[in-house]
């Protein structure tokens, strides 16, 4: 088996389209990869020992990072590599294979996700989920109406539907690894972050640990998961944020808010939004209609109706000009997709075009 595809000092991977064909350039807009693809993988991150999916001919294949066919077009469907492994679709079914092009897990399922964490991930097999290793072994059958993939402490949510008459009702469990922790018993549960779920009862949200201990009971409107160590929480139509003891950290004052990332979370005022610290403090002043969490230091703010970015300090970095938050990318590396008139390009923290706008 391949082991070590790429070397070591490599760059994130870009998609571009150039006449209807589709390449890759690096972040300071060379071209890497010719654009002679009819569709590739959106990759911009990290592809060291990956394949990168690609689409000849209504197949898909896997190319190399200098371009190369590794992997001949061949599937109706196929993933990026996770732990070596990529689901592929082939006569209707899935399977996974390794770099080698070999099926480690043979085309008999309905669906496949992809192996994400601790070489456990979900399949479909006669409606119902269950759950799968990397060699093909199922570890939990087929059992679920619903299932999602492990989260990085293990564990992941289920559903059952429950018949009632003419109605059916769902309910939500969750395992760890091969085994369930808690049977079905909450209306809604989400993904975990951070060892945390948060779940719904009776239109209340709360939160529970993966061993299945509660943190909170189910007693707030509305939530968000954890990140950097917090949690957005809204009781009494207010917004503030708890902590891993489910503590009230920060109170519920705001009208809104997101999650913190890099240190910093939006929150928003009298309809303007800032962005606090940890400790509560407002390092950017309410100043905008809207904003969006930071992601590789700079972050998405609207101002007179367009969106652009600003750094840390609140400073403007890329002037407002795109019309909607879905034409501006996050930035990575240093790097942000973004579209104005259905052109798209990409763009570096100083506002300069690496790759200039092009349909």
């Amino acid at each position: 088996m391949v082991t070590n595809i790429f070397p070591s000092d490599f760059n994130h991977l870009y998609p571009i389209i150039v006449n209807d064909k589709w390449g890759f350039i690096d972040k300071f807009g060379t071209v890497q990869i010719e654009p002679v693809f009819d569709w590739v993988s959106p990759v911009v991150e990290e592809v060291e020992q990956k394949l990168i999916p690609v689409v000849l001919d209504k197949k898909f294949g896997y190319i190399n990072r200098n371009g190369d066919m590794v992997i001949e077009p061949q599937y109706q469907d196929a993933s990026e590599f996770n732990d070596q492994i990529a689901i592929v679709k082939i006569n209707k079914k899935y399977g996974a294979i390794n770099f080698n092009g070999e099926f480690v897990i043979q085309p008999i399922y309905d669906e496949i996700s992809s192996f994400v964490k601790f070489n456990i991930t979900t399949f479909r097999k006669d409606g119902k989920w269950g759950y799968i290793d990397t060699k093909g072994n199922i570890l939990i059958d087929a059992l679920f109406d619903d299932a999602y993939e492990l989260s990085e402490c293990g564990c992941a949510p289920f559903m059952i539907k429950e018949k009632r008459f003419l109605f059916s009702k769902t309910k939500w469990g969750f395992i760890c690894l091969d085994r369930i922790i808690m049977e079905p018993q909450f209306e809604m549960i989400w993904d975990f972050n951070e060892g945390i779920s948060a779940f719904e009862n009776d239109g209340k949200c709360g939160f529970i640990k993966s061993t299945g201990e509660l943190l909170t009971e189910a007693m707030y409107e509305n939530n968000l998961s954890f990140s950097d160590s917090l949690a957005a929480i809204k009781l009494n139509e207010k917004w503030g944020f708890i902590n891993h003891a489910g503590k009230i950290v920060i109170p519920c004052k705001y009208d809104a808010a997101w999650s913190f990332q890099e240190g910093l979370a939006p929150v928003s005022l009298d309809d303007k939004w800032g962005f606090i610290d940890k400790s509560d403090n407002m390092i950017i002043q309410p100043q905008f209609e809207s904003a969006w969490e930071f992601q590789d230091g700079a972050a998405t703010v609207k101002i007179n109706d367009m969106w652009g970015f600003i750094d840390r300090n609140g400073n403007i970095i890329v002037e407002p000009q795109f019309y909607l938050f879905g034409d501006c990318g996050n930035f990575i590396d240093g790097i942000a997709s973004v579209r104005i008139n259905n052109k798209r390009g990409y763009i570096d923290k100083q506002g300069k075009y690496i790759w200039k706008l092009q349909k």
